[in-house]
Formats: structure tokens, sequence, C-alpha cells
């Protein structure tokens, strides 16, 4: 079996089985890290989990993008009493059903979701890069947070395009802020200009990046390439092998990381369940 953990041959990782493996499990816990110290902070939020299947059945609220179960069978069997437990998890809490898979996911699942009602609504790739590839250099305007509220609405606004933005989306932010995550923002004029996050994973080598978002009025000033950089030297002074990040298939942000020298090492479908047509 599997532990999750990458391989490592003359100091350099392998892009293999064991690699996407560990990025799931990575996910997983990065996820399960996150909700865990925002409810302890925020117990208003009303976050639950529930393990099923070797993965995580996350709530953050009924609109929240957290609320999703991932790395469901990546090591086990799924059955339809598993599903049911997860459809049944979100129907009681008045949420749409959203359960993540990537192509390590039991294969059972890919005939048991559209039987059950799911039907796919996002397709991301997971991108990779070893850490020694990529140049890093700590910027002296990015700074963690200190004030997880202020920047989960600086993040909200980013993603909002100039928007008013989603109160579920500022909560986002404010989970990702809470402590379970590294939360950075970039200052201009005393004023927060681009947001992002990292999590760096001592036992598997593997950081993470993730919710990257540059506010209007300070966009294509290089504040996304300085967060990256940023990152990277964070990284590496954590003694990360590999990073990971996850993007949408042709996007801005994939292209931006691809020239990095990130390359993608699989995809992943999240498949969604509607509230009005979860089984009575």
């Amino acid at each position: 079996m599997d532990t999750g953990k990458i391989k490592v041959t003359s100091g350099t990782p392998a892009f293999d089985r064991a690699l996407a493996l560990a990025c799931e499990h990575d996910e997983r816990e990065g996820l399960r890290r996150c909700l865990t110290r925002a409810s302890a902070l925020y117990p208003e939020l009303g976050i639950e989990t529930l393990d099923i299947a070797g993965g995580l059945v996350a709530y953050a609220g009924g609109d929240s993008p957290l609320s999703e179960a991932t790395a469901i069978g990546l090591e086990c069997e799924v059955t339809d009493a598993d599903l049911a437990r997860i459809s049944a998890f979100y129907r009681s809490r008045d949420c749409d059903a959203a359960v993540t898979l990537s192509p390590l996911s039991h294969r059972a699942l890919f005939e048991l979701l559209p039987a059950a009602g799911y039907v796919p609504v996002r397709f991301t790739n997971m991108l990779v890069a070893h850490i020694d590839g990529l140049h890093g250099a700590r910027d002296a305007r990015i700074q963690e947070t200190h004030d997880a509220r202020a920047w989960g609405l600086a993040s909200a606004i980013g993603f909002a395009d100039g928007a008013t933005p989603e109160e579920a989306i500022v909560r986002t932010g404010m989970i990702i802020a809470a402590g379970g995550a590294i939360a950075l923002q970039a200052e201009a004029g005393g004023e927060i200009a681009a947001t992002a996050g990292m999590a760096c994973t001592i036992n598997t080598g593997i950081g993470a990046f993730f919710a990257a978002s540059t506010l209007p009025a300070f966009r294509r000033q290089g504040w996304q390439r300085a967060m990256i950089a940023d990152r990277v030297a964070r990284a590496k002074e954590c003694g990360m092998k590999v990073v990971r990040v996850e993007a949408d298939p042709l996007g801005a942000s994939e292209r931006n990381f691809r020239a990095l020298g990130f390359v993608p090492l699989y995809s992943r479908v999240t498949w969604r369940l509607a509230k009005k047509a979860h089984p009575a």
C-alpha cells in the first residue's frame, strides 16, 4: 500500500503515482487543519467534518466552496452506503453535496455518482514543480496577516473582480487565515494589494500554494509573481521538496505557473448534487 509520501531518487522526487497520492492526502489534511482551527476560533460558523471511505467530508456553510468531500476512496472501496452517508450529511445541512475526485479515486465512484444524480461541475489540474527548480525571494512588502477578517475581505474583493464580494467567500478567507494555513498579504501605501495562502507539510515534503487574489486597483503590477517568489522562498526555508497548486485548465493562473516551471500531474473533477435533487 502507498503511504502517501513522495519518492526521492538522488534528491529529486519522481512525478508519479506516489506523488499524486501524497498530493491528495496533503489536500485532505490541509483542509482538515484549516477547518479545525477555524472551528475553535469561530464556533458560530457551524463547521463540521466527517471521515468516510478514507476521505474528509467537510461543511463550512451551505454556500462555502470548502463544503465538499475530498480524497474519498483513495485506498479503499466505496459503496452505495458510503455515498448515501455523504449525501445525507449535506442534505441535513441544507447544502448542495459536492465530491471531488482524482484519477486515484475508487473506480466505483465514477458510476455511483451519476447514478445518484451527481453531475460534474468543475475541472481543475494539479500542477507540481521541484522546489530546486523554482526561483524564490522574500519580499519585505509581503507579511503574514494578523487579521483574519481583513484578510478574508481583501481576498474576497480580489476574487469578486470589482463586484460586492459574497459573504461566503469572505468567510472562506477567514477560515484560511485562522491559523491552519499561512495567510500572506502584500501591502502598498498602507492598503492590502494582494493575498495568497500556503502550507508546508513536513512529513511529506510538499508545499501547497492556494487562494491567490489581487485587488482590482493593484492588478498588472507584478504582485502575484512577487507572491509566488515569496512563497517559494518560504517553502524552501521549510525544507519542502515539491510545491503543488491547483488551477483551472488553460486559465491565467495555470499559464502563470506553467511559465515558472510547474507541470500538470493529474486532473480533478468536482461532482455536485443540488439540494433539490437530494433523495428524500
